[in-house]
This record gives C-alpha cells, sequence and structure tokens, in this order.
C-alpha cells in the first residue's frame, strides 16, 4: 500500500508540474486590404515577433491571415510583400481568453528610380562577323 500512495503522489507531482510549465497560447487572426480600393491582398507575410522566435502566417485569397501558437503576451507584428509598403503594429495584446484580430491597410510602395541608358559598342570586327554569318 506504501508503494502505491508513493506511485499515486509521484503521478500527482508529474502532472501538476506538467500543467506549470504549459504555456498558454492563442491565434492571431486579421484581414488585408489595399487602401485605396479595399480589396483584399493575398500573398503577404505576416509575422508575429515572440522574443527570439518569429511565427510566420501568409495572406489568402480573402486577404486573411491566421497565426496559430502565439503565447500570451504583448507582440509586435509585421506584414509585408515586395511592391507595397510595410506595415508594422507594436504592443499588440495577446490573451488567453479571446484571440486577437488585426485590420491591416497596406499601399502600393512607389519607388523613382534613376534611367539608365545603354550605349551599344560596336566594333570594326563585330559588324564584319556578324554580316557574314
Amino acid at each position: 500500500m506504501n508503494k502505491l500512495r508513493k506511485y499515486l503522489l509521484a503521478v500527482a507531482l508529474a502532472t501538476a508540474a506538467t500543467g506549470a510549465w504549459a504555456q498558454l497560447t492563442q491565434v492571431v487572426r486579421g484581414r488585408i486590404v489595399d487602401k485605396n480600393t479595399l480589396l483584399p491582398i493575398a500573398g503577404v507575410m505576416v509575422t508575429v515577433n515572440v522574443g527570439d522566435k518569429l511565427l510566420h502566417a501568409s495572406s489568402n485569397e480573402k486577404g486573411e491571415f491566421c497565426v496559430e501558437k502565439v503565447p500570451v503576451g504583448r507582440y509586435s507584428l509585421t506584414a509585408a510583400m515586395m511592391g507595397l509598403s510595410p506595415f508594422v503594429a507594436s504592443n499588440i495584446l495577446v490573451n488567453s481568453g479571446k484571440e486577437a484580430y488585426v485590420e491591416i491597410t497596406m499601399e502600393e510602395l512607389v519607388t523613382q528610380l534613376d534611367d539608365i541608358v545603354v550605349h551599344p559598342k560596336w566594333t570594326k570586327t563585330s559588324l564584319s562577323t556578324k554580316w557574314q554569318q
């Protein structure tokens, strides 16, 4: 009987320790739309910065995204896609009772580049070999 009590006590302590060390997580959901047209944007990479770890998701054809297994706490969230201005939000509150929801509007990133001028380099040799072929 004494061995049974020790065994049950060990199982109870192990179960309690596992529950104490288990980390509460939640989901961060949202929707991404174009600032001017309000149409959904697909393919945007959404990142939640969780300390030394980054959690990622990308938006679907409806502009919706879902980052899973985000520990409870406050985090920064970024959304990025080539050709769009990046979106950054800090202090996103993730709590155990309700999933976090973030509405994101992004706009086209217009970059003015310098002109490129291409000058051909013709030599007498290159012209004569071209016509002989």
